[in-house]
């Protein structure tokens, strides 16, 4: 799985749709602090490893990354970062041969290995790819995260309004939605608004509809599965037919089987035409998108 995640995602950052490597030797988290604790599950800090040679820039020479994959050590995993890069990276063979050990942690040694070189727009090759953690791509691949269940936009006046809540969130149970404005935030502390965990809250001052009364709203944070498929809906037009809508915000992993059970109710509804919204999709995997326009 994670080699065809890495795969996919190099593919996808050739044909400038999105890219993100998302690399773990040991199968959990990585902080760049190195590895994951010996004796949990995919985790073998006893065995060695076969080194990669890293002073090379000849691909033939370095190891298959199944050789320093599972060994939890911060030297390791940037050895198997080198290696993996080398299996499924576009650029694989420009990247230049740079001493492991001069990086101080896992996310710069990966940084330092991307090929930068100015593409033919004067643009750098690689400025697509990046590292994080296995947890993090596994709430941005599924949709799944901590949060309150709001998304904002800035409308043409300069006003921030809600774009889109999530059903069940608690966003919808202090009775937000589409439309609505945020006029001041009450909460000091910036980071309430990006919680990483459940409980974390926030407070601002809000109104339901553009020149309503106001009113003070407060929203504390829970496990949030986002609908990458949330409105599906016809309208008939008598002579002119039927028009589906379809709003799809994310490509993420669980979007596929959305998106075929969408298509299907739309075309038991017999629509001629169909409005795909994807005004607020931030992309994600490319397979849910060759997916879609398959249907």
């Amino acid at each position: 799985m994670l080699s065809q995640t890495l795969s996919r995602l190099t593919l996808a950052a050739a044909t400038t749709l999105l890219a993100g490597l998302m690399l773990t030797s040991c199968g959990g988290d990585t902080d760049g602090s190195g590895g994951c604790t010996p004796g949990t599950l995919g985790c073998d800090s006893t065995i060695g490893s076969t080194q990669p040679i890293w002073d090379t820039t000849d691909p033939s020479q370095l190891p298959a990354s199944s050789t320093v994959a599972n060994i939890c050590t911060a030297t390791d995993e940037k050895h198997f970062i080198r290696a993996y890069l080398n299996e499924a990276y576009l650029w694989y063979d420009e990247i230049q041969a740079i001493n492991p050990n001069f990086a101080a942690s896992v996310e710069e040694y990966f940084y330092s290995l991307l090929v930068t070189t100015p593409d033919a727009y004067g643009q750098a090759k690689d400025r697509f790819s990046f590292i994080i953690p296995t947890r993090t791509a596994d709430s941005l691949s599924t949709g799944a995260n901590i949060g309150y269940g709001v998304q904002w936009m800035t409308d043409a006046s300069g006003y921030t309004r809600v774009a889109m809540v999530n059903p069940g969130s608690p966003a919808e149970a202090a009775g937000m939605a589409r439309g609505g404005v945020l006029i001041s935030i009450a909460s000091s502390n910036n980071s309430s608004w990006y919680p990483n965990t459940s409980g974390a809250t926030v407070t601002f001052n809000y109104r339901d509809v553009p020149g309503g009364p106001s009113r003070v709203v407060t929203l504390t944070a829970a496990a949030i599965q986002d609908d990458p498929v949330p409105t599906v809906s016809a309208l008939d037009l008598g002579a002119s037919g039927k028009v589906g809508y379809m709003l799809f915000t994310d490509h993420s992993s669980v979007a596929q089987d959305k998106l075929i059970d969408a298509i299907a109710s739309l075309q038991a509804q017999g629509i001629n035409d169909l409005v795909l919204d994807m005004r607020y999709n931030g992309g994600g995997y490319l397979y849910v998108a060759e997916a879609l326009a398959s249907m």
